[in-house]
């Protein structure tokens, strides 16, 4: 959880506290709302929902092996009721790979959820992200599948371009945004003041993991060629390896909106921000500027 907030993922705060000895986590919540009632500090409960239950999925069946909720579902559940569903399909994207990087098996349909501030319906941020990969007697399959695959460990590009149709986003988009999380991971941990045991085991696995990922946009017939036979080559079709990624890497919505916006994949963006300031200008043919995702049809 500290790692996402790092790399500047939505995520709920955390701190590593102790009491008698005793290490436990103190997570914020998210669904709470510090207001003042009558001149008095007061807290206002936030109505949240986990994408079990929005879907109408009991909770005994919240691995997509048993029934639960897969990625597909998810998406277009974001896509149907998000008030702001670029933003949010943008953070769904990045919680989805920083839980296959971390080794997050356990990212199960009740570990995402949306949150209802107000009148909108947003993405909660993320929580209840460990590298279940440290525990040995844990599941080794995902709780999701990506692609074709539950295992990780065997998951090549096809699977996230397969993810990518099945989110409706960009193939080349999610494709590349693998190596750029996992680039950002590492840097973090490398700056990140990790002072117990077990932390410190468990970064070195998620280095592991993402130094093996820096590379994941080539082709996976690229990836297995060994380095001998690939020294002194250049790669030139930027469609597919990417080159440098642009400061504002875009996501394209191909099955519902018919635009292609503009906006940091990480981090916040407020609601209020005027659209236009983040996203690529659209004429429409009857001469009227996108201000705003208009549907087809």
């Amino acid at each position: 959880m500290t790692l996402a907030a790092h790399i500047n993922l939505p995520a709920a705060k955390v701190e590593t506290r102790k009491v008698e000895g005793v290490e436990y986590l103190q997570v914020e919540r998210n669904d709470r709302k510090h207001v003042t009632i009558e001149g008095l500090p007061g807290v206002e409960r936030l109505h949240q929902e986990d994408f079990c239950q929005a879907q109408n999925i009991v909770s005994e069946l919240k691995y997509q092996k048993e029934g639960g909720p897969s990625f597909k579902q998810c998406f277009a559940l974001l896509r149907n009721v998000s008030t702001a569903p670029v933003i949010d399909l943008a953070n769904l994207l990045d919680a989805a790979i920083f839980n296959y990087l971390i080794g997050n098996n356990d990212a199960h349909g009740k570990n995402f959820s949306l949150v209802y501030p107000g009148k909108e319906i947003r993405l909660a941020p993320l929580y209840d992200a460990i590298s279940t990969i440290y525990y040995p007697e844990l599941n080794t399959d995902m709780a999701m599948r990506i692609g074709r695959e539950y295992s990780s460990d065997k998951v090549t590009p096809k699977d996230f371009e397969q993810l990518a149709g099945d989110a409706g986003l960009a193939k080349p988009l999610v494709r590349r945004r693998v190596p750029e999380l996992a680039t950002a991971a590492i840097e973090a941990l490398d700056k990140m003041n990790i002072t117990d045991k077990v932390s410190d085991e468990v970064a070195g696995l998620i280095r592991k993991r993402c130094a093996r990922r820096k590379n994941f946009v080539l082709s996976p017939s690229a990836i297995h060629t060994s380095n001998a036979r690939n020294a002194g080559r250049t790669r030139t079709d930027k469609s597919e390896v990417g080159g440098s990624s642009p400061p504002r890497p875009t996501i394209q919505i191909t099955n519902k909106y018919a635009a292609i916006l503009t906006f940091p994949l990480s981090g916040n963006i407020s609601q209020k921000t005027n659209l236009p300031t983040i996203c690529q200008l659209h004429d429409w043919p009857d001469g009227t500027t996108l201000r705003a995702l208009r549907p087809f049809g």
